[in-house]
């Protein structure tokens, strides 16, 4: 779940604060950029060298949306536009790819994750050539 937050100061009163909540379930995808992915083949032995992950793509689940993921203050009535819903929304969506870049278990979990896709790669490989590959990985 994320909260985008926004914050307006009603301009004829000036010390009213009107403030909007949008609740909504963001979509954190991580992976790895295949183009950095490094494999060295010498023989039967190879050495893949695979990249940090990294944030792939912030997106919005927009089933997750309803009347109740938008709450606003009860101040007086300043409008929120599109614009600023949008604004709000990017800037969440800004702060949550932040945090998940940040959360080394998550971004390692992620190149595992890659480990084992490749691995599984070169296991259909292998049962298709019929050759045996002794595989050395290294993580950035």
């Amino acid at each position: 779940n994320n909260v985008a937050h926004i914050e307006k100061e009603d301009w004829f009163f000036g010390d009213k604060q009107r403030k909007m909540w949008i609740e909504y379930k963001a979509i954190v995808k991580t992976g790895i950029d295949v183009e950095e992915l490094e494999m060295d083949k010498q023989g039967n032995r190879i050495l893949i060298t695979i990249p940090e992950a990294k944030v792939l793509s912030v997106t919005c689940d927009i089933d997750s949306f309803n009347e109740d993921s938008f709450r606003t203050s009860k101040a007086f009535p300043v409008k929120f536009t599109a614009r600023d819903q949008n604004a709000s929304i990017a800037k969440a969506n800004e702060e949550i790819k932040t945090t998940t870049e940040n959360n080394r278990d998550l971004m390692r979990d992620s190149q595992q994750r890659a480990k084992k896709i490749i691995q599984n790669y070169i296991d259909d490989f292998t049962t298709a050539d019929g050759n045996k590959y002794e595989v050395e990985w290294k993580l950035r």
